[in-house]
């Protein structure tokens, strides 16, 4: 089940991903806060992006560039996954704008048009940008998982929050 091409608010653009924004995603992905709170190991190279995005191109799951509607300047990742988990990580350049929020947004609408009933995320504790996003786009927070993770060698916490179709 591939995603739309494209989906927009006019600020926002979530665009398939594409072999050619390997290197883009592979080079931020190495920034402190997206290190901190995501899974992308620290090694993160090219070649392995490519062919992820070559995986998901082919698979079930959803995950889109996120761009500027107006520039199409690359911003960010968000993802919901088979199990209608959500993910999603701003590059710096895109960050304190409301891209998270907007992008979460429009893949919400799209799962509620494609029949999903609910969709859920998790965030570390720490990533208070990653729950106020969430609860900005509607998500309600459902408590919190110790030593939920085992990611990089640590162990996180994370919060999980949920969100019904309306």
């Amino acid at each position: 089940m591939l995603p739309d091409t494209t989906l927009t608010d006019g600020i926002v653009t979530l665009r398939q991903w594409h072999p050619d924004d390997a290197k883009w995603y592979a080079d931020q992905s190495r920034d402190p806060e997206i290190q901190r709170f995501t899974t992308d190991p620290p090694d993160l190279d090219e070649a392995t992006v490519r062919a992820a995005i070559g995986r998901v191109l082919a698979g079930r799951s959803w995950a889109w560039a996120i761009t500027d509607a107006a520039t199409g300047a690359l911003l960010g990742n968000v993802a919901l996954s088979p199990e209608h988990e959500l993910s999603y990580w701003v590059a710096a350049a895109g960050r304190g704008r409301g891209v998270a929020t907007r992008a979460v947004r429009l893949v919400l609408d799209r799962a509620w048009a494609s029949g999903v009933e609910r969709v859920r995320l998790h965030a570390h504790v720490d990533n208070v940008g990653s729950q106020r996003v969430a609860e900005r786009a509607g998500f309600r927070r459902e408590g919190v998982e110790r030593a939920a993770r085992q990611v990089k060698g640590q162990t996180w916490d994370v919060v999980w929050y949920g969100v019904d179709r309306p």
